[in-house]
């Protein structure tokens, strides 16, 4: 299963909150027949990857790529322009 954001703010850090939302989507992806749990981090966040190493995490050497601004709305007109013309 993939989880797509994960946030703890910060006066809650270093008291199991984290743990305990990991582990509640590990049980949520059980009961749907998953046998893992996936999720990204920026590179730069050591402290977040330090504790997702504490619960088990490993780094699967994945790069997250991300389209926003401009890129993000010429890629929805070509979309919506092809969807038209085929239409």
């Amino acid at each position: 299963a993939y989880l797509s954001a994960l946030f703890v703010v910060p006066e809650a850090r270093g008291r199991g909150v984290g743990r305990a939302l990991v582990g509640a989507a590990c049980a949520a992806a059980k009961r749907r027949g998953e046998t893992y749990l996936w999720w990204v981090s920026k590179a730069w966040n050591k402290p977040a990857q330090a504790a997702y190493a504490k619960l088990g995490a490993v780094d699967d050497g994945v790069r997250a790529h991300a389209v926003f601004g401009e890129p993000f709305e010429r890629l929805i007109a070509a979309a919506e322009a092809r969807s038209a013309s085929e239409a």
